[in-house]
Order: structure tokens, then sequence, then C-alpha cells
């Protein structure tokens, strides 16, 4: 959903975040922040699949992959990206992620919260 009146765009669903930014970067960050083994971007057909899949697969006791949960995206007066907010949940796990657009597919990202889940 889109709200350019307050300049946020908020995402639900992971299709509609990789067809934004796969072009400009983002992702690519987010997987060298997270690394390979923790997120990889997937393409679902369906919101409800999509929230089925952390229980899922099997990724055996060491790895646990972190899966799109939600994402709001800030821009600016001229509508060029500010900031984009990304939450990745696992069913034990839940990591929020901030990465401020520096231009020319250049991000900064940092983890802003990092909790286990009982």
């Amino acid at each position: 959903m889109r709200d350019f009146v307050s300049g946020r765009s908020f995402f639900v669903d992971e299709d509609g975040v990789l067809d934004e930014f796969d072009r400009n970067g983002l992702v690519d960050a987010l997987r060298e922040h997270l690394g390979e083994d923790f997120w990889y971007p997937r393409r679902v057909a369906g919101q409800a699949r999509r929230r089925k899949m952390p229980h899922l697969v099997e990724d055996g006791p060491r790895v646990e992959k972190l899966f799109f949960d939600c994402a709001v995206v800030e821009r600016r007066r001229d509508r060029t990206i500010s900031r984009v907010q990304v939450v990745f949940r696992h069913f034990r796990r839940m990591v929020a992620i901030r990465a401020e657009f520096e231009g020319a597919r250049e991000w900064r990202v940092e983890r802003t919260r990092d909790v286990a889940l009982a």
C-alpha cells in the first residue's frame, strides 16, 4: 500500500518490495548484511502460503532462515527514497533492519532489533 501524502509506503508482501527495490541495490545490501545463509528473496504466490513457509522449511538445527514479514519505506518530498525499515521473522526469531539510501545503489544498513521469540 502506498501513501504518498505522509511520504510512507507500507509493504506486507515480499513481492512488492522485490519489484520496487531489486533494481536499486537494497536486496543485495540486505543479503550482504544478514548473510546469504539467513535470508534470500522468495517469490511465492499468495500470502497464506508465505506465512506457512517458516514452519515448512527444514533447515536443520544449525541454520534458521528468516522470512520477510513487512517493510516501511520513507520518501522525501520529491518522492525519492530516504529510508527503508524491514522486519524479518522466523518462528524463533525476529530481526528488524534499517537501511538508509545513500545514492547510486549504496545503502547504509544497520540491525535495529534481533530478538529471540519464545
